[in-house]
């Protein structure tokens, strides 16, 4: 956590330099866009006082947060979302991991590497479900064999604390316990409250901003990147979608965005890279 807090503040000091306007608040469209081109932003601070901004180009870029159980809302303590986790002051000693896609492997190889005891609640066939099949199989495999208790095809109900332990409830029945655990069920993307459809920015039924190859939302004027799009949730994705919006935006010449060469890696031991 360290590492990101000291990554965000070295781009707010570079940007900054650059001579670009850091505002703390929350940003939303105003509007349509006006008969010169431009549009209306309202950034609100945490004092609640407001300011409106005028711009030429508006690039939406406001990520995604973890998606939350009904019966298993995390606490920040003993029940957890992939956010939270990194608040922990010590080393879980049972872990639960509910989800096992790319964030739930990955957290899951790691505190097992640490010397946590996990648990891996999924509710497909496999690990990395979305992932080659004989990859993840490799993978799964290594996890057994490591001594990590892999539940397949058991989906996860509920999360409660009790006393110093959790209990999570399995849609069967069944009642697993550890010290702690985390939940990593998929994300959410930010745009609830902007105010982009009505600013003509479609949506897709995920919530997702709906972009083209070159990052253009349906509204003239108004970008999207990253998470925000539902479009391989890679950091390094997000920054080329940023790219090639300003690009367009500025009228230089840029290649549209190719999936078909997008390389990606899952951080678990072994990693498993994709080209595509």
């Amino acid at each position: 956590k360290r590492l990101a807090l000291a990554q965000s503040h070295d781009i707010t000091a570079s940007v900054t330099r650059a001579g670009a306007r850091v505002m703390r608040g929350r940003g939303r469209l105003d509007g349509l866009q006006a008969a010169d081109g431009s549009r209306q932003v309202v950034v609100t601070a945490a004092d609640g006082t407001e300011e409106r901004l005028t711009a030429d180009a508006v690039l939406i870029a406001t990520g995604g947060h973890p998606r939350e159980i009904p019966d298993a809302q995390p606490d920040g303590e003993r029940i957890l979302n992939w956010t939270q986790v990194y608040d922990l002051d010590e080393l879980p000693e049972e872990l639960i991991v509910v989800g096992s896609g790319v964030t739930g492997a990955e957290f899951a190889g790691a505190y097992q590497a640490l010397g946590s005891r996990v648990t891996l609640v999924s509710s497909r066939d496999r690990v990395l479900p979305g992932e080659d099949p004989d990859a993840a199989a490799v993978l799964e495999d290594v996890f057994r064999r490591r001594g990590m208790n892999v539940m397949a095809r058991s989906r996860a109900q509920s999360a409660k604390r009790v006393g110093d332990r959790v209990e999570v409830t399995l849609a069967d029945g069944r009642v697993i316990t550890g010290s702690h655990c985390l939940m990593a069920v998929g994300a959410i993307p930010n745009t609830a409250g902007m105010g982009l459809e009505e600013a003509g920015v479609r949506l897709k039924d995920s919530g997702h901003v709906l972009t083209d190859r070159v990052s253009r939302t349906s509204a003239p004027g108004v970008y999207a990147a990253g998470d925000v799009t539902g479009i391989f949730a890679l950091a390094s994705v997000a920054a080329m979608q940023g790219r090639i919006a300003m690009y367009h935006f500025l009228g230089d010449a840029v290649a549209p965005l190719n999936l078909k060469a997008v390389s990606a890696n899952v951080f678990t031991d072994p990693e498993i890279a994709t080209v595509g």
